[in-house]
């Protein structure tokens, strides 16, 4: 099941903490699912993630992770587990993002005492002292971020300083997995 995708800039993603709660845009183009049914989905049940990246020249990657769960809104929808992971794009998850809150514009949730991250980088994730990966974040069509704010659709791990064009997240029941 596809739980986000980015595939233009046509639908922004600095959006409001009530907004990622139950989800925004069109499920055939960019779009979130939702926090709460993601938790929901995610509560009972071992899952997978499996994330599709596309950079600017066309070029792929991907991360796949053994265990994905989020926590409920009473806990901010914090990144409870991702597992192990495997991949091309290398793991901007784990170090950075696992058990952090959720943030959005509207709902600081990050650490960092200086910086309002989601402000910051525009869009809504599990930041840390901001990121080293943030796929909801501004959508640059020319794949370049202002060097000084090093924003955007980022994976670090894989593209160091820009800005992804195209994204998918999707989960499955691990218990449907060879």
């Amino acid at each position: 099941m596809v739980i986000q995708r980015r595939i233009d800039g046509s639908t922004d993603f600095n959006r409001t903490w009530n907004d990622y709660k139950l989800g925004f845009g069109n499920l055939r183009d960019n779009f979130f699912l939702g926090l709460e049914k993601i938790h929901l989905m995610t509560k009972n049940q071992p899952h997978e993630l499996f994330i599709q990246l596309q950079d600017i020249k066309g070029t792929t990657s991907f991360a796949h992770y053994k265990d994905f769960k989020i926590g409920s809104e009473k806990e901010a929808y914090k990144l409870k587990s991702v597992g192990k992971y495997s991949g091309t794009a290398g793991d901007s998850l784990t170090e950075h993002h696992l058990n952090m809150k959720f943030s959005t514009l509207d709902r600081d949730n990050d650490i960092d005492e200086n910086r309002y991250c989601a402000d910051d980088l525009g869009g809504g994730w599990w930041f840390r002292d901001c990121a080293d990966s943030s796929l909801n974040g501004k959508y640059y069509a020319d794949g370049k971020s202002a060097p000084s704010k090093h924003d955007g659709i980022l994976w670090v791990s894989w593209q160091l300083y820009d800005s992804l064009t195209r994204t998918q997240m999707m989960i499955r029941p691990t218990s449907y997995c060879s």
